[in-house]
C-alpha cells in the first residue's frame, strides 16, 4: 500500500486506488497517515477534525469513519488473510505503514538528507536529495482533506517545499550550475517578491551568469518593495550580496540563515564538582549524537534517568546536557515538573505545555486549548529544528508524554524517583538506572569540594564520611559544606559526631527510605545555622511557589528588605537557597520541603499563621496597585490596612504595572491557593477578585482558571457575595476568550443576579453579559444592557468602564445599521479611554471606531482609525492585536482600492501565524486573511 498526500490525498494498492470516501473520511486518514506508525488518541482526532467546535456527536463520527476505513484499506480484514493496516487500542488510532510508503514521509527524510549534506560541504549531494524530494511533490498537498490540523500541516509543508526549493539553488550556485539556479529563481521571486534570501541567491546567479546589471535591478526593486510596503531595508545578507555584484567578487552563497525563532538557552548552571559517572556519561553522550544527527521520519530520541532523591539525577542531566549543547543549536529547555512535592501536586501537562510553548516564542495570550491542541502546537513549533528538551523531576509517563518532542534531531532527558516503564515499552525511552556514587568516586568528590590536600591528608576519616552519607552525592556535597562553613570545625569533627547519633547513622546508610536520607543531611545544615538563618529557612518553606521575591521574603519573615536580603545571602551562602536574579530566590525542591516541615516542628502555630496572613496581606496590596494601574475603575478592592514595617510596591506607570504582573502572577496565584488552604478565606476571595484583571490583560487562561476557581469557594465559604458575583463575570469573561458562549452567558446571568440583589449593578458585568450575548448573535438583547451600562458607568464617573461600555455598544449599533450612532460612541470611546492611560484599551477602540465608519461607507476614515489601532498594538509588542488589526485594516484598504497595501498586510500577518505557532489557534481567522489575500490576487 501507498499514501500520497504531496498533492491530492490518494491511497493505492498496487495499481489499484482505493476510495477514501467523503471529506470526513479523507481528513482522519490524512491525520493517521501524517503521524503513520504513532497511536493518535480519540481527543486529538476530534480536535484535528473541528477544533475548538466539534459536533456533540463527535467520537460517534470519528468510530463511523474509522470503521468505513477499514472496510476500505484491509477488505480482508474478518478473513485475517493480511497483515491489520489501521489498529485501534484504548489509546486511540495508529496506521501501520513504513515510512518510505507514504510521499511526505520521504519527502521530509530527503530533506533532512538535503542539510546534512550541506552541513557537510556536499553541495551535489545537497542537490541530488533536493531534487529527489521535490519529485514526490504532484500539487497542493493534503488535497481533499480539510480541518485545523490538516491546514496546519499543509501551511507548514508548503513552507517546507520553499525552504527545498532555495536550498536546490543555493547548491546549483555551489556546484557551477548559475544559469539553471537563474532560470529556477526567476519564478521563485516572482511568487516571493519579499523573500530576502531568494533574491540574494537571484543575484549571485544573474551576476556569476555575467548579468550583473540585471542583478543590480534586482536589488534595486526589492529595496524599493521593502522601503515602500514594509518601511525596512534590505538585511545585511541581501546587502553583502549587493556588493559582492558591485564589486565583481560574486563568491560562495552565504550559510542559509533559519526562520527567525526564539532560541531558548535555559539549562541551569554548570555543576561545578560534577565527578565520576563516566560510563553514564558517555551512554547519555551516545544517544545525543543519534538524535542530533536522526533524520527526518526517524524515532524521537528520549533518555529517561531514574534514582533515589539526591542521587544526582538532574546533576548528570544538567552536566551531559551543557556538554552536548552545541548539538542541539535550535535550543534547549530546561523544566521542572514538580513530580514529588508532598504539599503541591505536579505541574499538569496542560501547564508545562504552556511553559513550554511560551519558552519556544508563542504568545501568551494564543496558548489556549486542550491537552492535545496544545502538544500539537508545540510538535509544530518544534519540527524541523534540533532542540533539546530536559523534562526534571517528573512523576509518571502520562506526565511526560504529551511534553515530548515529534521530530527526529530532538532529544529528551527525563529525571524521575520512578522508573517511567511506559516511556520506554510505548515511547521507546532508553532507561538509564543511576546508583550512588562508587566509594573512590565519592571521595573524589570531597577531593573537589574540600580540597585534594585536605583528604588526601586524612583518608580513613574521609573515607568514613562517604560511609556515613551512603555515597549519595547531595549528602557529601551538604557535608563538605558544613565543614567549608565554619573554620573551627574539621573532618574528624563531623565524623565523631556522626559516630554518637546513630539514628543518624541508620538514616544516611540505608538505601531504603529516601526522604529520612536528605532529611538527615539538610538536618546537619539547618541545625548549624544562626538562630536568625534558621528562622528565615524555616519560614521562608511555607512560601508556596518555586520562586518568591525579596519582598514576599521579607513578609514572610516580617522584618525591613535589607533585613530580608541578609537573611537570604546568608542561606545563598549556605547553599540552601539559589539567587536566579537581582531579587528573586528559590530553594532546591526537597529543600523547600524540609524547610516547611521544619517551620511546622519549630514555629508555633500562630507564628505561622502569622507568617502566611503577612505573606498574603503583602501579594493583596502588591495585586491591588498593579490592578488600578492596568484596569483602572473596575470597582475598588479593600486590601485592609497594610503592615507599618513592611515593604511597598512601587509601579510609576501601566508598563512597569504589567511587567510586575508578568513576573509574580504564577508565585501570586500560588500564595492565593496558601489563603485558601490556610483558612483566610477573606483575604483569598479579594485577591481572585484582584488577579482577575491581571490575567485578562496577560491572557494567562489556565492560571485564571486556577484564581478563579480557589476564589470563587472561598468567597462562598465566608458568604462575600460582592467577590463571589465578581468572580462570577471573570469566569463569564474566561469562558468568552475559550470561545465557550453558553458557559460564558450562565456566568455572567449569575454574576448580575448576585450583584444586583446586593443592590449594585456593575457596568462592567452588565457590558460583559451583552459581550456574551453577542458571542452567540443576540444582539438585540445586548442592546438594553450596554445602554443600561453606559448610563451607570456616566453615573460611576469610570472613564476606563464608560469607555469598555461605549465600545461594545458602538459594535452593536454597527451590526444593527446605525452606523452614525456607533461612529459617535466609537469617537468618544477613544476620547475617554485617551486620558487613563490603558492603550490596549485604546487600541480596542480605535479599532471599533474603525470599523463602525467602514460598514458606513466612509472608508478613509475607517484606515486612518485602523492604522492608528496597528501602530499602537505594535507598539505594545501585542502579537495577536498586531494580526486582528492588520486583518482589519487589509479589509478597510480593499475597500480603499488599495490592493498592495492590504496585500503587504495580509502577508506580513500571516508570517507571524507561521512563526509564532497561532494556526490551531486561529485557523478560522487565517482562513478568511488567506480568502481576501486570494481575491486579492
Amino acid at each position: 500500500m501507498t499514501v500520497e498526500l504531496l498533492g491530492t490525498v490518494r491511497v493505492r494498492r498496487g495499481d489499484t486506488e482505493i476510495d477514501l470516501g467523503p471529506a470526513g473520511r479523507c481528513s482522519l486518514f490524512t491525520m493517521l497517515a501524517l503521524r503513520a506508525g504513532t497511536t493518535v488518541r480519540l481527543d486529538e482526532l476530534v480536535d484535528g477534525l473541528w477544533g475548538e467546535t466539534p459536533p456533540k456527536t463527535a467520537e460517534g463520527i470519528v468510530y463511523t469513519y474509522v470503521s468505513a476505513l477499514r472496510k476500505a484499506v484491509e477488505p480482508d480484514r474478518t478473513r485475517g488473510a493480511a497483515p491489520r493496516v489501521l489498529t485501534g487500542t484504548r489509546a486511540g488510532y495508529c496506521l501501520r505503514l513504513p515510512a518510505d510508503a507514504i510521499d511526505a514521509s520521504r519527502f521530509e527524510a530527503m530533506t533532512e538528507e538535503a542539510r546534512l549534506r550541506w552541513a557537510a560541504e556536499d553541495f551535489a549531494g545537497t542537490r541530488a536529495q533536493c531534487d529527489a524530494a521535490l519529485r514526490e511533490w504532484g500539487g497542493t498537498p493534503l488535497g481533499g482533506a480539510t480541518g485545523p490540523f490538516v491546514e496546519v500541516e499543509r501551511s507548514r509543508l508548503a513552507l517546507l517545499k520553499l525552504d527545498v526549493e532555495e536550498l536546490r539553488c543555493a547548491a546549483l550556485l555551489e556546484t557551477g550550475a548559475a544559469s539553471s539556479a537563474a532560470t529556477a529563481l526567476t519564478a521563485l521571486v516572482a511568487e516571493n517578491p519579499l523573500h530576502e534570501r531568494l533574491h540574494e541567491l537571484f543575484m549571485l546567479a544573474l551576476c556569476r551568469t555575467g548579468r550583473q546589471a540585471e542583478a543590480l535591478q534586482v536589488y534595486q526593486r526589492i529595496r524599493r518593495q521593502l522601503v515602500e510596503e514594509l518601511g525596512v531595508e534590505p538585511g545585511p545578507a541581501l546587502r553583502r550580496a549587493h556588493e559582492q555584484v558591485l564589486t565583481g567578487e560574486s563568491g560562495p552563497p552565504v550559510g542559509r540563515p533559519g526562520p527567525a525563532r526564539v532560541v531558548p538557552a535555559q539549562l541551569p548552571h554548570r555543576i561545578a564538582e560534577f565527578v565520576g559517572r563516566e560510563d553514564e556519561v558517555e551512554r547519555l553522550r551516545q544517544r545525543c549524537r543519534t538524535a542530533s544527527f536522526g533524520v527526518a521520519g526517524g524515532p524521537v530520541v528520549i533518555s529517561a534517568i531514574d534514582g533515589s532523591a539526591g542521587v544526582g539525577k538532574t546533576a548528570l542531566a544538567v552536566h551531559v546536557a551543557h556538554q552536548v549543547a552545541e548539538s542541539f543549536p535550535d535550543g534547549q529547555l530546561f523544566l521542572d515538573l514538580r513530580g514529588f512535592d508532598p504539599r503541591h501536586p505536579p505541574i499538569t501537562a496542560e501547564a508545562a505545555l504552556a511553559q513550554l510553548l511560551q519558552s519556544l516564542g508563542a504568545d501568551a495570550e494564543l496558548i489556549t486549548g486542550d491537552v492535545a491542541a496544545q502538544a500539537a502546537l508545540y510538535r509544530s513549533l518544534l519540527a524541523g529544528r534540533r532542540v533539546l528538551v530536559v523534562l526534571d523531576n517528573a512523576v509518571s509517563a502520562e506526565q511526560v508524554r504529551p511534553l515530548l518532542p515529534g521530530s527526529a534531531g530532538c532529544l529528551a532527558l527525563v529525571t524521575s524517583r520512578n522508573r517511567l516503564a511506559g516511556l520506554v515499552a510505548r515511547n521507546g525511552a532508553t532507561r538509564l538506572s543511576l546508583d550512588v556514587l562508587r566509594p573512590e568516586e565519592s571521595r573524589e568528590l570531597l577531593r573537589c569540594v574540600l580540597g585534594a590536600e585536605l583528604v588526601d591528608t586524612e583518608f580513613e576519616l574521609a573515607t568514613e564520611l562517604a560511609v556515613h552519607c551512603g555515597y549519595l552525592p547531595l549528602a557529601l556535597r551538604i557535608a563538605a559544606e558544613r565543614i567549608l562553613g565554619d573554620e573551627h570545625y574539621r573532618l574528624a569533627d563531623l565524623v565523631a559526631e556522626l559516630r554518637v547519633v546513630p539514628e543518624r547513622l541508620d538514616a544516611l546508610s540505608t538505601a531504603d527510605d529516601e526522604s529520612s536520607v536528605v532529611r538527615t543531611v539538610f538536618s546537619w545544615s539547618y541545625h548549624t545555622l544562626k538562630p536568625e538563618d534558621a528562622r528565615a529557612f524555616r519560614l521562608l518553606g511555607l512560601h508556596p511557589a518555586a520562586e518568591l521575591s525579596i519582598a514576599d521574603a521579607a513578609a514572610l519573615l516580617g522584618v525591613a528588605v535589607t533585613t530580608a536580603r541578609r537573611r537570604l545571602d546568608s542561606l545563598v551562602r549556605r547553599h540552601l537557597m539559589e539567587q536566579v536574579a537581582r531579587d528573586r530566590y528559590r530553594f532546591h525542591d526537597l529543600l523547600r520541603i524540609y524547610a516547611a516541615e521544619c517551620a511546622e516542628q519549630d514555629e508555633s502555630a500562630e507564628a505561622i499563621e502569622q507568617a502566611t496572613a503577612r505573606l498574603v496581606r503583602w501579594c493583596l496590596h502588591a495585586t491591588v496597585t498593579a490592578r488600578e494601574l492596568v484596569a483602572p475603575g473596575l470597582g475598588p478592592i479593600d486590601p485592609g490596612p497594610a503592615d507599618p514595617d513592611q515593604p511597598r510596591l512601587v509601579l510609576r506607570d501601566y508598563a512597569e504595572a504589567i511587567g510586575w504582573a508578568g513576573r509574580s502572577l504564577s508565585g501570586v496565584a500560588d500564595v492565593l491557593e496558601l489563603a485558601a488552604a490556610r483558612g483566610f478565606d477573606g483575604l483569598a476571595a479579594r485577591l481572585a477578585t484582584a488577579l482577575g484583571a491581571l490575567c485578562h490583560c496577560l491572557s494567562r487562561w489556565p492560571e485564571w482558571q486556577r484564581v478563579i476557581g480557589a476564589g470563587l469557594s472561598a468567597a462562598r465559604r465566608v458568604e462575600d457575595r460582592l467577590a463571589e458575583g465578581r468572580l462570577c463575570n471573570d469566569y463569564g469573561v474566561l469562558c468568552h476568550f475559550l470561545g465557550r458562549a453558553e458557559d460564558a452567558v450562565a456566568a455572567h446571568r449569575r454574576a448580575v443576579r448576585i450583584l444586583g440583589a446586593l443592590d449594585r449593578r456593575d457596568p462592567a458585568v452588565v457590558a460583559n453579559l451583552a459581550v456574551a450575548y453577542l458571542m452567540i448573535g443576540w444582539e438585540l438583547d445586548a442592546l438594553p444592557l450596554l445602554e443600561n451600562a453606559l448610563l451607570l458607568a456616566k453615573a460611576h464617573g469610570s472613564r476606563f468602564v464608560e469607555s469598555s461600555v461605549a465600545e461594545g455598544l458602538g459594535a452593536v449599533l454597527s451590526r444593527l445599521g446605525r452606523h452614525d450612532e456607533a461612529i459617535e460612541l466609537g469617537l468618544s470611546s477613544v476620547e475617554l479611554v485617551r486620558g487613563t492611560g490603558a492603550e490596549h484599551m485604546l487600541s480596542h477602540a480605535l479599532r471599533q471606531v474603525g470599523q463602525s465608519c467602514l460598514h458606513a461607507g466612509r472608508v478613509e476614515d475607517a484606515v486612518g482609525h485602523l492604522e492608528a489601532a496597528l501602530e499602537l498594538w505594535r507598539a505594545l509588542g501585542d502579537r495577536w492585536g498586531e494580526i486582528s488589526g492588520s486583518h482589519a485594516l487589509a479589509c478597510a484598504l480593499h475597500q480603499a482600492e488599495r490592493p498592495n497595501a492590504a496585500r503587504r498586510l495580509l502577508v506580513s500577518a500571516l508570517q507571524i501565524i507561521s512563526e509564532s505557532g497561532y494556526l490551531g489557534v486561529h485557523y478560522r481567522e487565517e482562513s478568511e486573511m488567506r480568502a481576501l489575500l486570494a481575491e486579492l490576487r
